[in-house]
């Protein structure tokens, strides 16, 4: 008997010491995730937390709620009242103090995004590895870091909004997206999916928590705060030529002042960072508008015709992860950080193609997510050393192509993220069978 059973013993050892070569692989593969991630985004940018960058006029416009005044005296605060409110217990520390507190906090947002997008794709070590991937190597999570940006919170408003968390399903997905519009109003564009699926309870608490969160702090900043009432510049709605603002608006502005082989490059491509000053023509601004109302309309006409107007709740986090690709690509003010928001799209279309076994989309995801902004911050980075520090002379196919990238991308992936659901929705048979663990989980 002992005989017998000792050779089974040894059978079913060799047949399960696979999985446990992959366990290994996968544990050495997330440990070095882990530790690119580390040096990356928090050793590199340790460093560089002594210059407030862009936090300072987050900090100046908290500071000057709780002296009374609006935050609109805060040149360069181009935001809603909102987010000059939440950040008040900040506003009250010293700069430097509060830059390093919001270090720690966007860390903890990145985090707990991608701890809540494991959850949600299956919790297996496929889900791990692929997040992790797109955590350690996505560059914008750098710059939005070193910069103070709020890009890592929405970040997290976003991934709530795409995932499921019943019993508050529809609630807590609906005032992810309204908190996220009131802060940056473009998050409100990713509820538009909710309303071909009809997830009403959802649309409403997005609804209700934006109008709240714009409104009222709005309004108290007209009754109570004195100074100006809204930013002290509306041009930038329209857009801005500056080389690190990567959409379609942007990409027509730059052609519309174009740059010339061996010249200095226009002035509004080096300096249109600065909003409140930036002037231009009225013709550029019209044309900035409709290339971005055309870019979302024609995607918006798009998803609803391949779709044929019909979608799943389980739909709905790649149709929103869509959607926030569309909207980056569309919109006039899209900087090169903004990609952060994208990590969670990435990783859902890679994991979901990944398991599926739809190799072409993993390579096209892989690819898209190297054109957003890994791959084209690393030329022209390269680019702008090689001249001593300056974009000029310039090289016009160099600049334009690797500045048109992102938005092209996004709209690739904006596609593939269709292409996912229409998949899934051809196998659908009648609500019947259908696999959506597959695209989402184990």
């Amino acid at each position: 008997m002992t005989v017998v059973e000792y050779p089974k013993r040894r059978r079913i050892e060799r047949q399960t010491s696979p999985g446990w070569r992959r366990l290994a692989v996968a544990w050495v593969f997330l440990g070095f995730c882990a530790l690119w991630y580390v040096r990356k985004n928090v050793v590199s940018v340790l460093p560089m937390l002594d210059n407030p960058a862009d936090f300072r006029m987050y900090h100046e416009a908290s500071q000057d709620i709780l002296h009374g005044h609006s935050p609109f005296n805060t040149t360069g605060y181009l935001y809603p009242p909102f987010f000059a409110f939440l950040l008040t217990p900040l506003g009250m520390l010293d700069l430097g103090t509060a830059r390093f507190i919001w270090f720690i906090l966007s860390q903890g947002f990145l985090v707990t995004a991608a701890w809540i997008l494991w959850r949600a794709l299956g919790r297996d070590w496929l889900a791990a590895c692929v997040i992790g991937f797109v955590w350690a190597f996505g560059t914008a999570a750098f710059e939005t870091l070193f910069m103070g940006q709020v890009g890592c919170f929405l970040t997290l408003l976003l991934t709530l909004a795409y995932t499921r968390s019943a019993p508050l399903d529809g609630t807590l997905r609906g005032a992810s997206l309204g908190i996220g519009a009131a802060i940056k109003i473009f998050p409100a564009v990713v509820a538009a999916p909710l309303l071909m699926a009809r997830q009403w309870r959802a649309l409403a608490a997005a609804a209700i928590s934006s109008v709240l969160l714009i409104v009222v702090p709005w309004t108290a900043v007209i009754a109570r705060f004195p100074g100006p009432i809204k930013p002290q510049s509306a041009s930038f709605t329209t857009g801005t030529p500056a080389m690190l603002v990567w959409s379609v608006p942007a990409t027509v502005l730059r052609i519309l002042d174009p740059a010339k082989a061996g010249k200095n490059i226009p002035d509004s491509w080096e300096n249109g960072w600065d909003l409140p000053r930036l002037h231009l023509p009225t013709r550029n601004r019209v044309l900035a508008v409709a290339a971005s109302g055309a870019t979302f309309l024609i995607g918006m006409a798009v998803f609803a015709v391949v779709l044929g107007g019909r979608l799943e709740s389980d739909d709905l986090p790649l149709a929103m992860a869509g959607f926030t690709a569309l909207t980056l690509a569309a919109t006039p003010l899209a900087w090169t950080h903004y990609q952060v928001m994208q990590y969670p799209g990435v990783a859902m279309l890679l994991c979901g193609a990944i398991r599926m076994r739809r190799w072409f989309m993993v390579v096209a995801t892989l690819l898209c997510g190297a054109m957003l902004n890994p791959l084209p911050v690393a030329l022209l980075t390269r680019y702008y050393n090689q001249r001593g520090g300056s974009w000029s002379p310039a090289d016009p196919f160099m600049l334009y192509f690797w500045t048109s990238t992102a938005p092209a991308a996004s709209l690739v992936l904006f596609g593939l993220c269709i292409y996912s659901i229409r998949t899934l929705l051809a196998t659908d048979n009648r609500g019947k069978n259908r696999s959506v663990p597959a695209m989402y989980s184990r």
